[in-house]
């Protein structure tokens, strides 16, 4: 960081605190400047030498038997000053301050940088945005499932979105007519489902997802709990005229009773006493 810039200074003199205001500037390779103070309003700096950090000027003060010299030695350290003001036959004003106001060149470096910032800012913000959208779309998806909402299901699928889900599908259309049609019997409402432990990654308009997945089985007329499956979604999406929409639907089994996937015959046979009300029951 340069020496250029505005600095506020406290100067400690024997009649106490005074603010002043000091300013260097650099134009080619002339470096000049300006020094504020109440008592004598604003006077340019002379005699300018930088050495590094170490600056030495002078101000010219109008005294009772004409101009006299005031020399000044200050360093600065990054933001801060230091400094003394030697007076004939007294003790140095001691000086103190920090820097208010840049340069152009390091002005024009920090708003790139800020700039850099408020870029990594807003692309992080809509990353999480996008990751509660698809939240919100995968929960939803589930939510109508277990209600047994099927008229427009499709409207959570891409055009060209691939389903598998026990039998498989391809295309918006052809996954609702089969949700609708085909698995209906697996969602009456009277299944508890669970999605959790989400982790979504998303890379521009594209993202994957995986889903931990909880099914309870209940009793049809009871609603009495019958037993627990689990498996995975592995999910990807795509955000299609700025919403996000499924784009593959995969689910995976982890943890199931044995033998064949739940449907009447299967549960009259694993659970020939507890199910049996099922038999008058239509599942269609």
């Amino acid at each position: 960081m340069s020496i250029y810039g505005i600095y506020k200074l406290r100067v400690l003199s024997p009649l106490g605190w005074s603010t002043d205001v000091l300013t260097i500037k650099q134009s080619g390779n002339s470096i000049s400047g300006s020094y504020y103070s109440p008592p004598i309003g604003t006077l340019p700096l002379s005699e300018v030498k930088v050495n590094g950090e170490e600056i030495q000027f002078q101000l010219l003060l109008k005294g009772p038997t004409g101009q006299m010299k005031v020399p000044f030695l200050v360093n600065i350290e990054g933001d801060k000053i230091t400094g003394k003001m030697p007076m004939e036959g007294n003790t140095p004003y001691e000086i103190t301050g920090e820097r208010i106001s840049l340069n152009q060149e390091e002005l024009l470096e920090k708003l790139v940088q800020m700039q850099s910032q408020m870029d990594n800012i807003e692309k992080r913000l809509r990353i999480n945005e996008d990751i509660e959208e698809i939240k919100v779309l995968q929960s939803q998806y589930i939510n109508d499932c277990q209600l047994g909402k099927f008229d427009s299901i499709e409207n959570y699928f891409a055009e060209d979105a691939n389903y598998e889900d026990g039998p498989p599908a391809k295309g918006k259309e052809a996954i609702g007519k089969l949700l609708r049609e085909g698995n209906t019997h697996m969602f009456q409402g009277i299944q508890g489902h669970l999605l959790a432990q989400p982790v979504i990654k998303i890379d521009g308009d594209k993202a994957t997802g995986s889903w931990l997945y909880f099914r309870m089985h209940s009793h049809p007329k009871t609603f009495q709990m019958m037993f627990w499956m689990n498996g995975y979604f592995d999910m990807e999406y795509i955000r299609d005229k700025g919403r996000w929409k499924i784009l593959h639907l995969r689910y995976k089994h982890h943890l199931m009773p044995p033998g064949l996937p739940p449907n009447e015959k299967y549960l009259l046979s694993f659970l020939p006493n507890a199910y049996k009300a099922m038999q008058d029951v239509d599942l269609k």
